[in-house]
C-alpha cells in the first residue's frame, strides 16, 4: 500500500480528493499537524483558502470512512512563529520532514515544494491544478462594460455605456448563488497566485482585494458583508486628469460620485424611559422596561415591516429632568431630554433630541404595528383557571380541574365555598372568532359585578345569545332579563370566573377595564372581532367614527389593537361633571372605510355609506413637507399653485413626489448635452495650444492672406488680448486649408458658438439663466442671441452652468429622498401638542437590541434609527445606484441588492479601502460603535 504526505497546497483548492477519486487505489494519507496548523489559522484570520482546506480535510474523513483510504494525522503541531513564517517555508520544511521520516510519497500542487523535495531525494507525485470552473469574471464583461457586480441571491448587475452615460442594467433573469460566487472567487485568488502579472493586494477576514490583470476585484464575505459579493473594475479608456482641463470644484464634483450620508448618535445612550413605560413584547403584549431581561424578545421597527428581536442588554441610570410628551393623536410618553426622535426640521427628515422639540413639531409614529401571533386555536380551561374548578372526567369522576387533562374531561366547572357547583362548559375553548366578538361585546356591555349584559337592541341581544351559546353550550331556557336591557344567564358563576382569570374586572368596571392580554396576543382576524363586539356596544358612527369609554387603559388599548389592523386613531380626553371620558377617534374616511372592511360590523352600519365613497380628509394625518416641496419646486423650476401651504395629505403628497420625480428624470435626460458642453469647455482651454502650434508653423504671409491680423496671436499668448471664438475659428480653418490639418479641430471650433449657444439655451430651461458672476446678464441675453464674448469667458461661463448643473441634481436628490422618507407607508407623522419639563431625580431605563429600536408606550410613539438609514438606502436602490451600508455591528434590514458591510478587525483604514474599489454610488452610514474613527 503507498503512502502519501499531503501538503498544504493540495488540500486548500480540492486537489487530492480529486486525485484519489481518479487513481481508484486504496492508499494511505497522512496528513501532518503542521498542514491541519496552518489551515485553521487561515480559516480563523477568514481566509477562503482556510474554510475550502477544512472542506476538503471533511472530505478526506468521509472518503475514510466509506473504507476508501486509510487516514492519520502525524507529527507535532508547529509553533505560532512557524505558521506566521509560512511564507518563508518553515510549515514546508516540516511537512517534507515527516514524508521522509516515514519514507513516504510527497504529494504537492506547489512547484517550488517539489523542486526542493526531488533535490533532498523525497519521491514527489506533483498535481497541476485542473479545475474545471463552469463561471469565471470575465464571462459577465463585454466591450461596453466598466464595472460588474455579483451578490448572491441577486441578478448579476453590470455598468455599461461609456463616461458620462454609465447605466446600471441586468445582465441575466437568474439570481446568482453563493455556490457560483464561491467557485468565482476561488477561481480569481488561484489564478491571481499563478500569474506573474497579478497579486493579491489585501486578504483580511472577509475582504479580498485582488489586482487580475487589467481587473481591480474586491471579494466581500461574511464576516465583512452580509452575504459573498464580488465587485470587478476594468478600465475602458485611460484619461488623465488634463484631459479635463476643468477646474478643480468642478472636477471635484464630477469625477468623485461616490457619497456618504453619515448618520451618527451616541450608541446605548439617550433612549432613556421611566420604569413604569410599557414595551411591546413579541407576542403583542406590553411589559414595563424595568421588568425586561437580557434574552427577552421584544417587537422592534424596521423600514417596511417589524422584526422580533432578543434584547442584549438593559441599562439603567439616573436622570435629574425628563420630557413628558402628549401629541395631536393623544399619545403620551415620558423620557429623557436627549431621546432621539425622529422629525422633520428645515424640508429634511432628521432626528432630534427630545429637549429640542417645540409644540407643533413633527414626530415619525408608527402607522401600523405587525405582530406574528402565535396564539393557539383552542386552549384548556386548566390553563387559564385552577382554584375552584373541577373537571368532570369521561369515567364520570369529578377532580381538581389541575388534576385533569383535556382529552380524559367531559366538562369543567366551578364550585364555590359553599359547595354548590355552577353550569358545566366545554374543557376546550374554541378561540375562533365568535369567542373574540362575544369577548368585545362583554368589555363593551357587560356588567362588572355579575355575568350581566346591558343593552336594549334587540338585534345585538339575539346576537350576543347566539354567541353565548356557541362557546360555553347554554341552552336558549337559561337566559334571563332581571328588568329590560339586562340580560343574564342562570347559574353562571363558571363563565364569570373564566372572564375574571381574562381580567374582566369586579368592581369599577368601566374604569377599570382593560383590553385582556389573550386579545393583544391574537392575530388581525381575531383582533377584528373583537373590535366588532366593541363597536357594536360603545361605538358611533357618524362624521367621525367613535370608541367611547371611561377607562384611559381601555382606551390606550384600542388605539392599539387599531394600529395593529392598520388604522391610525386618536385619542382624547373630555371631563363630565368632574369625571373623565375617552374617545378614541378616527377621522379620515379612508380608513373609516378601512375599519367596515376589516372588522365587519353586523348592526351599526347606518353612518359609514358615507364614508364609503367619500375620498378621505385632507386634513387628518398630513404630512408637514411644504418646505420640501418649496425648495423641490424651486430647483426643478415649477411654478407654486400655493406657495404658503406647509401640510400635504399623505395622497396629494404622493402624487407631488410623483410629479417631481418625473421632471427629475426629464432633468437628467439632458446630462448628454452638459456632457457636450464639457467637451466645449475642454476645447476652448486648448486654445492657446492651437495658436502656438499655428504661429510655430506658419508666416507671416498666411496671416496676411487670410485676412489675419499677424500681430493677434503674439497678442494673445503674451496675455496683452484676448481671442474671440470666431477669431480662433479662422485662424484654424485657414491653417487646415493649407495644410490639411486640424481637421477635427476646424470643424469643432466652425460650429462651437452656435452649439454652444443651443446647448446653453436647453440647459437654461432646466436650470433658469444666469451669468454665474461671468458677464453682465446684457452680455449674456446679446450673446444667446447671436454676439460674441471671449473664449476665457465663455470657458468660464461653460464651467459654473455645468457646476450649477450637478450642484443642483444632488440637491434634488436629497431632498426627494426625504420627501420618500416623509411619505413611508408605515410612518404617520404627529404632532407635539404638549410639553411638560419634569424636574427631580429619576430612575430610568434603556435596553439594546440588534436593531437599534423598540417600540415603546401603550400608545407606541418612537421608532429609531435604523428606519431612517435604510429607508435611504433603498430609495437610492430604486434609482437605479449602486447602494452600500455600513455598519458596526452589522444588521440593518435592507433588500438583497443592498449590501452590508461592517468595519474590517474593529478599524476603518482598510474597510475605507476596500468601498472605494468597489464603486459605489452612495453610501450609507449607520452607528459604528467601537471603531477607531467613530
Amino acid at each position: 500500500m503507498r503512502v502519501f504526505v499531503a501538503d498544504t497546497s493540495v488540500i486548500v483548492d480540492g486537489r487530492l480528493t480529486q486525485y484519489l477519486n481518479r487513481i481508484n487505489e486504496k492508499v494511505k494519507v497522512i496528513i501532518p499537524e503542521a498542514v491541519v496548523a496552518e489551515i485553521e489559522h487561515q480559516a480563523n484570520e477568514g481566509k477562503a483558502i482556510g474554510h475550502t482546506g477544512l472542506e476538503e480535510l471533511k472530505k478526506l474523513r468521509k472518503l475514510a470512512e466509506e473504507d476508501k483510504i486509510l487516514l492519520e494525522f502525524y507529527g507535532e503541531r508547529p509553533e505560532l512563529w512557524q505558521i506566521r513564517r509560512a511564507k518563508a517555508g518553515e510549515i514546508d520544511h516540516m511537512i517534507r520532514e515527516v514524508a521522509k521520516e516515514l519514507n513516504a510519497i510527497l504529494i504537492t500542487g506547489d512547484q517550488v515544494q517539489r523542486d526542493i523535495a526531488i533535490a533532498k531525494g523525497i519521491e514527489v507525485i506533483y498535481l497541476e491544478s485542473r479545475k474545471e470552473v463552469k463561471h469565471r469574471l470575465e464571462d459577465f464583461f463585454d466591450d461596453h462594460t466598466m464595472s460588474v457586480h455579483l451578490k448572491a441571491g441577486v441578478k448579476p448587475l453590470a455598468k455599461k455605456g461609456k463616461p458620462g452615460q454609465w447605466r446600471l442594467v441586468p445582465i441575466r433573469d437568474e439570481e446568482l448563488t453563493d455556490e457560483e460566487l464561491e467557485e468565482i472567487a476561488d477561481d480569481i485568488v488561484e489564478r491571481a497566485k499563478r500569474d506573474p502579472e497579478s497579486f493579491i493586494e489585501l486578504d483580511e477576514p472577509g475582504a479580498t482585494v485582488v489586482q487580475l490583470r487589467n481587473y481591480r476585484i474586491v471579494i466581500a464575505k461574511p464576516p465583512f458583508a452580509d452575504r459573498i459579493e464580488i465587485t470587478a473594475v476594468r478600465p475602458i479608456t485611460k484619461l488623465s486628469i488634463e484631459d479635463y482641463d476643468l477646474s478643480e470644484k468642478l472636477l471635484g464634483r464630477l469625477m468623485d460620485k461616490a457619497e456618504g450620508i453619515l448618520i451618527a448618535g451616541a450608541p446605548g445612550e439617550g433612549k432613556c424611559l421611566p420604569p413604569e413605560t410599557p414595551v411591546l413584547l413579541a407576542d403583542g403584549t406590553f411589559a414595563p422596561v424595568s421588568s425586561l431581561r437580557s434574552g427577552m424578545s421584544v417587537v422592534t421597527f424596521s423600514h417596511n415591516k417589524t422584526e422580533v428581536q432578543k434584547i442584549e442588554r438593559v441599562y439603567r441610570r439616573v436622570e435629574t429632568k425628563l420630557l413628558k410628551l402628549k401629541t395631536a393623536t393623544g399619545r403620551e410618553i415620558t423620557l429623557s431630554l436627549n431621546h432621539p426622535v425622529l422629525t422633520i426640521r428645515n424640508g429634511f427628515v432628521v432626528w432630534e433630541d427630545a429637549g429640542n422639540l417645540e409644540i407643533g413639531s413633527p414626530i415619525a409614529v408608527p402607522k401600523k404595528i405587525t405582530v406574528k401571533s402565535d396564539l393557539p386555536n383552542e386552549i384548556w380551561v386548566g390553563e387559564l383557571v385552577s382554584e375552584g374548578f373541577f373537571a368532570r372526567l369521561k369515567d364520570g369522576r369529578v377532580v381538581p380541574v389541575n388534576e385533569a387533562l383535556p382529552n380524559e374531561t367531559v366538562s369543567v366547572f366551578y364550585r364555590g365555598r359553599n359547595y354548590r357547583s355552577s353550569r358545566e362548559i366545554p374543557p376546550v375553548i374554541k378561540l375562533n372568532e365568535e369567542f373574540f366578538e362575544f369577548l368585545g361585546l362583554m368589555w363593551a356591555e357587560g356588567s362588572g359585578s355579575v355575568f350581566e349584559f346591558n343593552n336594549f337592541d334587540g338585534k345585538l341581544i339575539k346576537r350576543f345569545k347566539q354567541l353565548v351559546k356557541s362557546v360555553f353550550s347554554v341552552p336558549e331556557e337559561d337566559f334571563y332579563f332581571v328588568s329590560p336591557g339586562r340580560l343574564r344567564v342562570r347559574n353562571s358563576k363558571t363563565i364569570e370566573k373564566l372572564l375574571r382569570a381574562l381580567g374582566y374586572p369586579e368592581k369599577e368596571k368601566t374604569r377599570t377595564i382593560k383590553v385582556p392580554q389573550l386579545v393583544l396576543k391574537a392575530d388581525e382576524r381575531r383582533i377584528a372581532a373583537f373590535l366588532r363586539g366593541v363597536f357594536e356596544g360603545d361605538g358611533y358612527i357618524g362624521k367621525e367614527l367613535e370608541i367611547a369609554t371611561a377607562s384611559r387603559d381601555f382606551a390606550q388599548g384600542i388605539h392599539y389593537l387599531l394600529l395593529r389592523i392598520g388604522i391610525p386613531s386618536i385619542v382624547s380626553k373630555k371631563r363630565v361633571k368632574s369625571r373623565c371620558y375617552y374617545r378614541v377617534l378616527v377621522k379620515n374616511s379612508d380608513d373609516i372605510r378601512r375599519f367596515y372592511e376589516l372588522v365587519r360590523p353586523r348592526f351599526k352600519v347606518e353612518g359609514f355609506e358615507r364614508h364609503l365613497n367619500t375620498q378621505a380628509n385632507p386634513n387628518v394625518g398630513t404630512i408637514p413637507a411644504g418646505e420640501t416641496v418649496k425648495a423641490l419646486g424651486l430647483l426643478l423650476r415649477k411654478p407654486f399653485k400655493d406657495p404658503l401651504k406647509t401640510s400635504y395629505s399623505a395622497d396629494r403628497l404622493r402624487r407631488v413626489y410623483q410629479e417631481y420625480l418625473t421632471l427629475y428624470r426629464d432633468y437628467l435626460a439632458i446630462e448628454g448635452e452638459i456632457k457636450k458642453l464639457m467637451q466645449y469647455a475642454k476645447e476652448l482651454g486648448r486654445w492657446k495650444e492651437i495658436v502656438e502650434l499655428v504661429d510655430s508653423q506658419v508666416s507671416n504671409g498666411f496671416y496676411r492672406r487670410n485676412g489675419i491680423d499677424e500681430q493677434g496671436p503674439k497678442l494673445w499668448l503674451k496675455g496683452e488680448r484676448s481671442p474671440m471664438p470666431s477669431t480662433i475659428a479662422k485662424l484654424i480653418s485657414a491653417f487646415h486649408r493649407e495644410t490639411g490639418l486640424l481637421e477635427r479641430e476646424a470643424k469643432i471650433w466652425k460650429s462651437l458658438g452656435d452649439d454652444v449657444r443651443g446647448l446653453l439655451t436647453v440647459l437654461f430651461e432646466k436650470i433658469g439663466r444666469s451669468t454665474y458672476g461671468t458677464m453682465s446678464r446684457a452680455m449674456l441675453s446679446l450673446f444667446l442671441s447671436g454676439a460674441e464674448v471671449r473664449v476665457s469667458t465663455l470657458k468660464k461661463l461653460i464651467e459654473r452652468v455645468v457646476e450649477e448643473y450637478y450642484t443642483r441634481a444632488e440637491f434634488i436628490e436629497e431632498y426627494l429622498a426625504h420627501l420618500s422618507l416623509m411619505l413611508d407607508e408605515n410612518i404617520f407623522w404627529d404632532r407635539v401638542k404638549e410639553i411638560e419639563v419634569i424636574e427631580g431625580e429619576f430612575e430610568v431605563y434603556d435596553i439594546t437590541v440588534p436593531n437599534h429600536n423598540f417600540i415603546a408606550g401603550s400608545t407606541p410613539v418612537l421608532v429609531h434609527n435604523s428606519t431612517f438609514a435604510q429607508a435611504l438606502a433603498e430609495w437610492y436602490a430604486s434609482m437605479g445606484k449602486i447602494v452600500k451600508t455600513m455598519e458596526k455591528p452589522r444588521d440593518l434590514q435592507v433588500s438583497e441588492e443592498i449590501t452590508q458591510y461592517t468595519a474590517l478587525g474593529g478599524r476603518m483604514e482598510k474597510t475605507g479601502d476596500v468601498l472605494l474599489l468597489v464603486r459605489p454610488d452612495y453610501t450609507i452610514f449607520d452607528e459604528m460603535r467601537k471603531t477607531s474613527d467613530f
